[in-house]
């Protein structure tokens, strides 16, 4: 380095306030220096618990012990991707491998914000394609109606809620009772929960977005028969507190304890199928029952209306989504019973009995796809 380089460099520290005794030099600092001062205190602090949990286990896990004594500015892109490939050699699926790049890209957008040199350029990196698959992980209807009827009283009623509201599984738990008017058949979805959060602690919906849904009568009537006969106060005013601490159920015990035991008594296949495939067939169902993807969007609360040609173009209107609602309470709310072919059948509250083979199904194509499986 020649005298004018290095007085050149000072003069760009001095500019920095390197006088100042807190300063650190921005070109030395590590990977895991950056991370536990600047990374966790500043950007962390305004994340969602979920959000913090996730990215602290790829830190914890992958990125630290890989990049963690590296000079920050010295983490180029040939770097992150022999990550990648190691990644890939040891068997990750393309999923965890892409989470683990985009954690890695927020901590360079945080070091780029604070006047960090990076060198890492995210269009550089070449990752896997993940692989299309041709399975739809929703339930059937007749899945659906099976697996409420044997779920009991309860439970069979949390997973009825769940598919009727089209909610994610850990919104049907953290509903509470002053979230539902039943006077005016509505419901305010505003709360959600997991195992990030604790048995006692809820938190918003995802994107942060509480709207207030149409509660379909057939829907309103079982609850409300449930909170006449069986239901018990809990401290945070829960819907489905857990039957014996009263505090919120945790997915995972509703997952492996209640609907994986019963998916294995009714010899239906998991096929990667969990609580969230509720909310899928939720989605077909309505886009089979002629709802515009625009109302399925709606139902699902997207933030792009299902569609964008269907968010541009298409206007959602009240009712719209109120007969979607209630077509779709009167579908779950339905019960299987045997004729005496052995086929399966359904009865729908005001309708008439339906043929066998004639039941109501998921869409598995056509433009009702994409909603289904948002």
């Amino acid at each position: 380095m020649t005298r004018a380089m290095a007085q050149r460099a000072a003069d760009e520290l001095l500019s920095k306030g390197a006088n100042n005794p807190t300063f650190q030099p921005t070109t030395t600092i590590t990977f895991s220096e950056f991370v536990d001062t600047k990374l966790r205190p500043g950007a962390f602090a305004g994340r969602k618990a979920g959000g913090r949990v996730a990215a602290e286990s790829i830190l914890r896990h992958h990125l630290i012990p890989w990049f963690g004594d590296m000079p920050l500015a010295a983490i180029k892109s040939e770097a992150v991707q022999r990550m990648v490939s190691s990644l890939i050699e040891r068997g990750l699926e393309v999923p965890s491998i892409r989470a683990i790049c985009g954690t890695l890209s927020s901590v360079f957008i945080w070091a780029k914000r604070w006047d960090y040199p990076v060198a890492f350029n995210r269009p550089d990196l070449v990752l896997p394609k993940a692989k299309k698959s041709t399975r739809l992980k929703f339930f059937t209807l007749e899945e659906t109606l099976q697996i409420i009827e044997a779920a009991g009283p309860f439970y069979g009623l949390i997973f009825l809620t769940q598919c009727a509201l089209a909610l994610r599984p850990g919104e049907v738990l953290a509903l509470r009772v002053s979230d539902f008017d039943f006077g005016n058949g509505t419901v305010l979805v505003e709360s959600n929960s997991g195992a990030a959060y604790g048995p006692n602690t809820l938190t918003t919906t995802k994107g942060n977005n509480p709207e207030l849904k149409r509660l379909a009568p057939e829907v309103a009537a079982k609850l409300q028969e449930y909170l006449r006969t069986t239901w018990k106060p809990s401290k945070l005013g829960l819907l489905f507190p857990g039957e014996r601490s009263g505090k919120i159920i945790a997915l995972v015990s509703l997952r492996q304890n209640v609907l994986y035991p019963i998916l294995e008594r009714l010899k239906i296949p998991r096929d990667g199928r969990s609580l969230h495939a509720f909310r899928h067939t939720a989605a077909s169902v309505l886009g089979q029952g002629g709802a515009s993807p625009a109302v399925v969007g709606s139902a699902l609360r997207h933030q792009d209306g299902g569609t964008l040609a269907a968010g541009v173009y298409t206007h959602v209107l009240g009712s719209d989504e109120m007969d979607a609602m209630d077509k779709l309470g009167t579908a779950v709310c339905g019960s299987p019973r045997k004729p005496e072919d052995g086929q399966f059948t359904f009865d729908f509250a005001g309708d008439s009995r339906k043929p066998a083979g004639s039941e109501l199904r998921p869409v598995v194509s056509g433009s009702f796809a994409s909603c289904s499986l948002a």
